[in-house]
């Protein structure tokens, strides 16, 4: 859907900024973050880099990113799911293995496609920046919307497939957070 745009103003971003809304027009700020953005085609490069700049001088940290979704699916589908913040998944032991075992198999997805970092590091230092969170995903599931599920963690999936690495925890949380958009569509 998004390649039918104009290429030369089309980005992807995610942002570590925690909030989440109590009401219609009423969010909270939980944490200080920063947002990294993407081109989705090399038109946009020139675009990206200054909107970077921009977003950085009016005190945004805002950084360039060659592959901007890991980090959420590490951390989303637990936090959905179990409807908690995401700094739960830190202070409760059983959640942080959880974590650190899709953390794991994303990490080997990524090292396919040549990306080699430490999935798990830049996720704990999301999960501390934004402690107090309820992540988009949990609050998606809360309102009964549909999830970024697909275009995170099912990515992650697809390529697993495609290479015959299964991902058990990531296709397991997969799977439940569609059963909750089935069920509280219904």
């Amino acid at each position: 859907i998004i390649r039918g745009f104009r290429p030369d103003r089309l980005l992807a971003g995610v942002t570590t900024q925690g909030a989440y809304s109590i009401d219609y027009g009423k969010i909270v700020h939980t944490g200080l973050g920063i947002t990294r953005i993407g081109t989705v085609s090399k038109d946009a490069e020139l675009f990206l880099r200054e909107l970077v700049r921009k977003f950085n001088e009016c005190g945004l940290e805002t950084q360039y990113s060659s592959d901007i979704s890991t980090d959420n699916a590490c951390i989303n589908p637990i936090t959905g799911i179990l409807q908690v913040k995401n700094g739960t998944l830190i202070s409760e032991e059983n959640l942080h293995w959880i974590f650190r075992a899709i953390s794991r198999e994303c990490s080997a997805i990524l090292e396919l496609k040549g990306i080699n970092v430490n999935l798990l590091e830049l996720a704990e230092e999301v999960i501390k920046n934004t402690a107090g969170n309820y992540s988009s995903m949990a609050q998606d599931l809360k309102r009964g919307s549909l999830t970024e599920i697909d275009h995170i963690n099912k990515v992650f999936m697809d390529e697993g497939k495609q290479h015959d690495i299964a991902l058990p925890y990531t296709s397991t949380l997969y799977y439940l957070v569609k059963y909750i958009e089935k069920i509280k569509k219904s």
